[in-house]
């Protein structure tokens, strides 16, 4: 790494300040790891070296960081393309075996019973798996949509209650109680 005009690097002790520094730097001020990792260490170097240094080094380390995660990323998106390449050529295989064998009935009967049944059961395992993924989704969407109009409606004084079907639970109301009512007793009344 490029430093600069540093002297912090130079110095004999440079491998242990920077061991320390990875460490346990990242726990303490540059004032407490300078006066428990440095001072007596290296009395060469000043606290403002130090931090110059370290300022620096943080922008080596963000540098490097960033260039890490851009090519993790690089590599997912190619590994994204690369398995969409595969599964396209594997399919376009897969497309011409099934007219081969389409066009020459005969290779059919080679393939025994059980293996052509496997791959239906398989296929039809898959088409179940694709149409519950996009049922999935599409409830997921609607209980969306759902609630972000009962929120809107709740913030503007607009709630429908025919606008949602019954998913929220209702609550029901407490009826107002009735006060008793004293009877007087009036012996004329008799």
């Amino acid at each position: 790494m490029n430093y600069g005009k540093s002297r912090v690097p130079k110095s004999p002790h440079f491998k242990q300040i920077l061991e320390n520094y990875t460490n346990f730097g990242s726990s303490m001020g540059h004032q407490q790891f300078f006066d428990k990792y440095i001072k007596d260490i290296d009395p060469n170097i000043t606290l403002r070296m130090w931090r110059d240094f370290t300022k620096k080094l943080q922008v080596h380390v963000d540098v490097k960081v960033q260039g890490a995660i851009e090519l993790y990323a690089d590599n997912k998106v190619t590994e994204a393309k690369m398995e969409a390449s595969s599964l396209r050529k594997v399919l376009a295989i897969t497309e011409v075996s099934l007219d081969a064998v389409i066009n020459d009935p005969a290779q059919l009967a080679m393939i025994p019973m059980k293996e052509r049944m496997n791959w239906f059961f398989q296929a039809m395992k898959s088409q179940d798996s694709r149409t519950m993924t996009k049922i999935k989704a599409h409830e997921e969407s609607r209980k969306s949509s759902l609630a972000d109009d009962a929120i809107k409606g709740a913030q503007y004084g607009a709630i429908d209650e025919d606008a949602i079907e019954g998913e929220f639970e209702e609550v029901p109301e407490e009826k107002p109680k009735e006060e008793k009512k004293t009877v007087e007793f009036n012996p004329e009344e008799l």
